[in-house]
């Protein structure tokens, strides 16, 4: 086995599997050589230096470290001491694992002792944290119902290689003990106990950090045999493989025959060239994501995850908590609009004030509803498919955004308009502002999107008019990109604006008055609205690419701020 500074433990040895002996172990292994001392000081030799670490100490990060980094359980495997061609392979709980490394690291103590009698002085590679390093399996479940369960294998169910999923299994253990000289390895089908509620719970929400502690992540494409087929393979539509993409920070293709899919490289396929090239034609994720997936927007992530497929509907939401930094607890049966409902609401408490503006830029939706369960927020993925490349960054909130059984608190500038046509660039406008926009809306089905375009003129004095209709609709545009504080005097408008388009049904004669909780219908656009305000005087806007207009003018332009529940 060699050692390579830039990657994992790489070894070029290969095991031929025959049969393997499969041992449960039921009771925790207990230290038999631990030094009678408790107290006893050795020294932990790390290269050049060394360094003095009480024996108590040491075991205490070991169990800190196993009960709370390690996998709930996971799968021990090595050669047998009758057969090297046969791999014993056995599944331990957490308990078992730290007794195992604590053996382990009190054998090795003793035998150093012996050899130099003055001091413990022990390798860095023997520190029992050092010694826990697993793989992680990254694939597909087959889709003929073999794969062995937690169930099959407590059991004692019959397990041999003419099993497909036991034939997984095993190469996957292979793989990781002769190509990455670990004895530990980890896969969900075998790993978690399903049946537990708690347990599944606790391995969703740990999942991604699991990937990411990994020592090295083995991706088993099912279908490629080889890299020219690899961007077709079902690993590349599924919901969970997102996330095990993103987390590993080593991550080896191995084709279906269990080769390594790209041979030019040497530990980690993120950073092979022609990988990265069918990653992209495969996903759209390009290399600079892929290498710094945190600078990737709410609405690129999004996009990453609406083609992508799932068993339990409420996975589409579960799947992508590693990928946004959240938890929340799982509950299937609750249905995916909710379970997405409450991704965004985690999203919203933990995004920075800058980012999270991204999370409103999406299309589709009902056509016009009341504020319910999502209010104006997004109902899945799906709807970040149209989501368009505005520029984020001129415009933040200053108000948190919070999430009441009113709805979604938030600060708006409302500007009134009124329905134009496409050729209605010059109009008479309130005050000194004018925009248009255009838009997609859904049709009347409400399932197929119109071919019909339609316009609105911003800040149109026609929408002020007064109606002789005993129910009149008017038409508001919410810009959720303006700045202001409730203790400044002035609004900061960017020229650039991000809105919602409502409507407002009146029986009165002019358009209402809005407050906070006011009664208004949201009209479904294909794509994000968006549009440039400009100013009819040639007013410029200000280095940042805002209008300053102060509070106490808004009026006159037909513009009205305040926080408002939707």
């Amino acid at each position: 086995m060699s050692e390579q500074l830039s990657g994992p433990n790489v070894g070029s040895g290969r095991v031929n599997i025959t049969h393997e002996n499969v041992n449960v172990g039921n009771k925790s292994e207990k230290p038999t050589d631990e030094p009678e001392d408790p107290m006893v000081i050795f020294r932990l030799r790390s290269g050049k230096d060394d360094k003095m670490i009480p024996l108590k100490d040491v075991l205490t990060s070991l169990r800190e470290h196993v009960f709370n980094r390690l996998p709930i359980r996971l799968l021990r495997f090595r050669k047998s001491d009758l057969d090297n061609s046969k791999l014993e392979i056995s599944l331990l709980e957490r308990g078992e694992v730290y007794a195992h490394l604590e053996r382990n690291f009190c054998k090795h103590l003793v035998t150093c002792h012996e050899q130099i009698p003055a001091a413990y002085v022990v390798p860095y590679e023997y520190h029992p944290i050092s010694a826990s390093k697993y793989a992680i399996l990254s694939h597909t479940w087959l889709q003929s119902s073999s794969e062995v369960t937690y169930n099959n294998w407590k059991n004692g169910d019959d397990l041999d290689l003419s099993h497909e999923g036991y034939r997984k299994l095993v190469n996957f253990c292979r793989i990781a003990e002769a190509e990455y000289n670990v004895t530990f390895g980890w896969m969900d089908t075998v790993c978690i106990n399903k049946s537990s509620s708690s347990e599944l719970d606790e391995s969703i929400r740990s999942m991604y950090k699991w990937y990411e502690d990994a020592t090295i992540c083995i991706t088993y494409l099912a279908d490629s045999s080889s890299i020219d087929d690899m961007a077709n393979d079902r690993w590349f539509t599924r919901g969970w493989t997102l996330q095990e993409l993103f987390a590993p920070k080593y991550l080896n293709f191995y084709s279906c025959d269990w080769q390594r899919v790209e041979t030019d490289t040497t530990w980690n396929d993120k950073e092979c060239y022609d990988i990265q090239q069918v990653i992209t034609s495969a996903t759209g994720i390009t290399r600079n994501h892929m290498d710094y997936p945190k600078l990737a927007s709410i609405s690129t992530k999004m996009r990453w995850a609406a083609k992508r497929q799932v068993t339990r509907a409420e996975d589409a939401s579960y799947s992508l908590m590693g990928l946004f930094g959240v938890s929340m607890s799982i509950a299937y049966g609750e249905g995916p609009e909710r379970a997405f409902a409450r991704l965004v609401n985690e999203i919203i408490n933990t995004m920075p004030g800058e980012d999270i503006l991204d999370i409103f830029n999406f299309g589709g939706g009902p056509g016009t509803f009341d504020s319910t369960l999502h209010g104006f927020l997004p109902l899945n993925p799906k709807v970040y498919l149209d989501s368009s490349k505005f520029n984020f960054s001129k415009g933040r909130l200053t108000k948190p955004l919070i999430m009441t059984h009113l709805g979604l608190r938030i600060p708006v500038l409302l500007l009134q308009a009124a329905p134009g046509s496409s050729n209605s660039e010059k109009y008479t406008s309130i005050g000194d502002y004018f925009a248009n926009i255009s838009y997609i809306t859904v049709g009347q089905n409400f399932t197929a999107w119109s071919s019909h375009t339609s316009h609105l003129n911003i800040l149109d004095i026609f929408s002020q008019k007064v109606s002789l209709d005993p129910m009149s609709r008017y038409f508001q545009v919410a810009v959720l990109n303006c700045a202001a504080a409730p203790d400044i005097a002035d609004i900061r408008i960017p020229e650039n604006c991000l809105a919602v388009i409502y409507l407002i049904y009146s029986s009165g004669k002019k358009p209402p008055q809005i407050g906070p909780t006011t009664k208004l219908y949201k009209i479904a656009t294909k794509a994000p609205v968006s549009f440039d305000l400009q100013n009819h005087k040639g007013r410029p806007v200000d280095r940042d690419g805002f209008y300053t207009i102060p509070r106490s003018k808004l009026a006159r332009h037909g513009m009205q701020f305040l926080t408002m529940y939707l």
